[in-house]
């Protein structure tokens, strides 16, 4: 699941070159494994940070059930980031000062980000959506044909990571972290998740106006509905909780074909 996550994050990168500039080169290729790259150190900092969060919501990880130690851990996330950067240095210096700044929160996020409300998810979901601009300045394209993208991926995912701390409640709880479920309750949560997803929504159909027919029949399908039946089949349990953010990871991908397609004119 972790490479799959590094996946879509490549692609969206290279998405963000192509929407930018009708291209993707050599270096908006390098861009995206690097990106890759920082994601993956990213995950592999957390699961040395969470051992004993994960123990108790997610015992399959690599630490908890035994196939990593955390010591290890550590060290392949370290070289992650070093190659990550590395790459910038050879290929773009202003690209080496955005990784930079991502592996610097990346770092900070769980021990010190994650444990408070919202700021953990915000910063996550504003580090997810710098992988469109990234694209962008790879290829030297123009800024503002990504302003939507950016804004898509930060209303997506946003709900999606604060409905993962809402999966993750019972673990959270038993560490003493404080999450937004644990500080203000499920049901508050619940109808905030809703709302972003409407927010999501209303952009979608605001964009679809711009970006064409083809857009607009995936969106609708492919998300929108989806975001439908997640708010009508709310419950204030981890279950649902779950099955929600499962159902926005997968909508991330009729999201970004959306937008590869919208360039077909």
């Amino acid at each position: 699941m972790r490479l799959a996550n590094a996946l879509i994050v490549w692609a969206a990168v290279l998405l963000g070159a192509y929407l930018s500039s009708g291209n993707i080169n050599l270096a908006s290729l390098l861009s995206g494994f690097s990106i890759s790259l920082l994601a993956i150190g990213g995950y592999l900092l957390n699961d040395y940070f969470d051992v004993a969060v994960d123990k108790i919501n997610q015992p399959n990880r690599l630490i908890p059930s035994g196939r990593l130690t955390r010591k290890h851990a550590l060290i392949y996330s370290i070289i992650c980031f070093f190659i990550a950067n590395g790459i910038f240095i050879i290929l773009n210096l202003n690209l080496l000062y955005i990784s930079l700044g991502i592996s610097v929160l990346l770092f900070i996020y769980t021990p010190f980000l994650k444990p408070r409300p919202l700021i953990g998810n915000i910063v996550v979901s504003l580090l997810l959506s710098t992988t469109f601009p990234i694209g962008a300045l790879a290829i030297s394209g123009k800024i503002k044909e990504i302003i939507f993208p950016v804004i898509f991926a930060f209303l997506l995912n946003l709900p999606r990571e604060i409905l993962k701390d809402g999966e993750d409640i019972a673990g959270d709880l038993r560490v003493g972290l404080r999450t937004f479920p644990i500080v203000f309750g499920l049901k508050k949560t619940r109808c905030l998740v809703i709302t972003l997803l409407s927010l999501l929504s209303l952009s979608l159909i605001f964009a679809s106006f711009y970006y064409g027919l083809l857009f607009t029949l995936i969106v609708c399908v492919g998300m929108i509905l989806p975001f439908i039946i997640i708010s009508i089949k709310s419950k204030i349990s981890p279950g649902w909780f779950r099955s929600s953010q499962l159902i926005l990871k997968i909508s991330m991908i009729p999201g970004l074909i959306a937008l590869l397609l919208s360039t077909i004119k």
